[in-house]
């Protein structure tokens, strides 16, 4: 019993040993200790030779061997390996150790052979393996790195553009990254610790395919991870062959190297074109204004985008004739609405009268002197462009009066009313509110013909020229040229001291013997006259003459004294 524990201990010490990393005690077992690498039996846990050997020695049976058993032999270890395997002694005791990890023990077969089931371990680890013999003698070690026969994961690549002078991707650490075009190698370089890759290249074209691969440090090479090098240089920008107005509805040019040209205003497409196999392009657009900034790209079958080409619509297009506010005889400005910015300007004839830049509302208003009614004024824009619109034509309104027409002396014997007034003018003649008459004063004379006036009565004239302006009214008097009548002279006796009779009211009546005056005297109001005289002799001729206000006389009366 005594001989088991030493051997338990020597095993345990062995195992500890390798563990550990400790070399195994030289005294660890004694010469005579045997050991089975037989499986232990029901209520023993040591080999069943190791209990056959203590039965023998119990009966004095057996002998004593001091020499180690040789290292075993151990087949190749990979990082593929599930089963490690070798031959050792028959049914020797065999420990494995792989980096820090223990297995075992386990007993070789009958011939020798001997298996560990392991997970599979990383390429790189040391695996040492020990044998203990039935006598529990321990042979030295044999020790294996684990080979690396697992290729690299195929490496993860970036996108690779033809802008770009590098591929990168992920792959396994300490690899060795190569990229492939068809046979020709375009570049290497080492995987970091962190897993990332650079490969500096040269020469990479739009849709060039790529091969890139890993090989680890035992030259052990990836799947290939193929990649189409993307276009991403955008094509060239575009040329276009005229200028834009506008007027154009059609815009044409040449791409180099894209396949569809774009029309572009505040980055909104109004227009496209594919490009023909000569590289021109011709878009349709609507009409612009002037001014309205454009933008044509180049587009490629990649969808890159060229650099724009800015074009700024050029005016072409005359401005409107301005509109203008009636000028008359009276104004000293011409105002009106055109183009905002236009330059403005008035001639008579050929003769600039004046000129102004509209403001940005499109307002004008220029100085100019008084010109005649009936003049034509013309009034033209031209625009910022240099663009010389029609002139609109207008004429000066006749807005001052014409003169006071004259009127010659009208009587209540006239049968005409006359006199001088504006050329063209309408003349009115009117009593009270009423027009008695008009006509057109052709040659700046009018005559009017009347009837029935009475003296005293008022008239007005005025004229009304062919602009509708009136002319101030002139008011006439007409004047009394009818002589008054001496109706009836009564008879006169050579005792009567006066002479009677009816005539015009308020007439002065003169008596007349010869031409000697022997009296005079006033018609009252009702038309009688009575003028004191001495007597007369009988026989005498008399002479009565009547004169009114206005100096009218009448035919003279004569009476015979009775």
């Amino acid at each position: 019993m005594e001989r088991f524990k030493r051997l338990f201990i020597s095993t345990s010490l062995l195992i500890g040993a390798m563990q550990t990393g400790m070399s195994m005690p030289a005294n660890a077992f004694t010469q005579n200790e045997k050991v089975s690498s037989t499986s232990v039996s029901s209520g023993d846990i040591r080999p069943k030779a190791m209990q056959a050997r203590d039965a023998s020695d119990e009966s004095g049976v057996g002998e004593k061997d001091a020499t180690p058993p040789a290292p075993p032999v151990v087949n190749d270890i990979t990082d593929q390996t599930t089963l490690v395997s070798g031959k050792v002694a028959p049914r020797a005791t065999v420990i494995l150790k792989i980096g820090t990890k223990s297995f075992g023990p386990v007993t070789a077969s009958g011939t020798g052979e001997f298996e560990f089931i392991v997970d599979r371990q990383q390429a790189g680890l040391t695996a040492i393996v020990k044998v203990m013999d039935d006598e529990g003698k321990v042979s030295g070690e044999t020790r294996l790195i684990v080979k690396d026969v697992t290729p690299p994961d195929a490496p993860q690549v970036d996108d690779v553009t033809d802008a770009i002078s590098y591929v990168t991707g992920t792959a396994e650490p300490g690899t060795t990254i190569t990229v492939k075009h068809q046979t020709s190698i375009k570049g290497s370089s080492e995987v970091g610790e962190d897993g990332r890759f650079k490969v500096s290249v040269y020469s990479l074209d739009a849709n060039m395919k790529l091969t890139v691969t890993a090989t680890d440090a035992s030259n052990h090479r990836s799947k290939e991870t193929s990649v189409v090098v993307r276009d991403a240089s955008p094509p060239s920008a575009p040329t276009i062959f005229h200028e834009v107005t506008d007027k154009t509805t059609t815009v044409r040019g040449k791409v180099r190297d894209g396949n569809h040209a774009v029309i572009l205003k505040n980055g909104e497409e109004i227009g496209s074109s594919s490009v023909e196999s000569d590289g021109n392009y011709e878009a349709f657009i609507p009409l612009q204004l002037a001014g309205t900034r454009l933008q044509v790209v180049a587009i490629d079958n990649a969808d890159n985008h060229s650099e724009a080409t800015e074009i700024i619509v050029k005016d072409v297009t005359a401005p409107s004739p301005p509109t203008v506010n009636d000028v008359s005889d009276h104004s000293t400005m011409v105002s009106g609405w055109t183009e905002p910015g236009a330059k403005v300007k008035v001639q008579v004839g050929k003769k600039i009268i004046g000129e102004k830049t509209a403001g940005k509302d499109g307002k004008y208003g220029i100085v100019i002197a008084k010109q005649k009614s009936g003049t034509e004024l013309l009034v033209q824009s031209i625009d910022k462009a240099g663009n010389i619109g029609s002139a609109r034509k207008i004429i000066v309104l006749d807005k001052t009066p014409p003169p006071v027409p004259t009127m010659n002396p009208v009587s209540d014997q006239s049968t005409t009313i006359s006199g001088r007034a504006e050329v063209g003018a309408k003349v009115f003649i009117k009593m009270g509110d009423n027009v008695i008459g008009s006509v057109i004063a052709n040659k700046g004379a009018y005559s009017i013909k009347i009837i029935g006036l009475e003296a005293g009565t008022k008239l007005t004239v005025h004229a009304v020229d062919s602009s509708g302006n009136q002319s101030a009214r002139r008011q006439v008097t007409v004047s009394d040229r009818t002589p008054p009548m001496i109706s009836s002279v009564s008879k006169l006796k050579r005792t009567d001291g006066s002479v009677n009779g009816k005539a015009e009211s308020d007439a002065k009546i003169t008596v007349f013997r010869g031409s000697q005056k022997i009296g005079e005297g006033k018609v009252d109001g009702k038309g009688s006259f009575k003028v004191k005289i001495k007597k007369q002799k009988g026989g005498s001729v008399l002479i009565i003459r009547a004169q009114d206000k206005s100096g009218n006389r009448s035919k003279d009366k004569t009476i015979r004294v009775l």
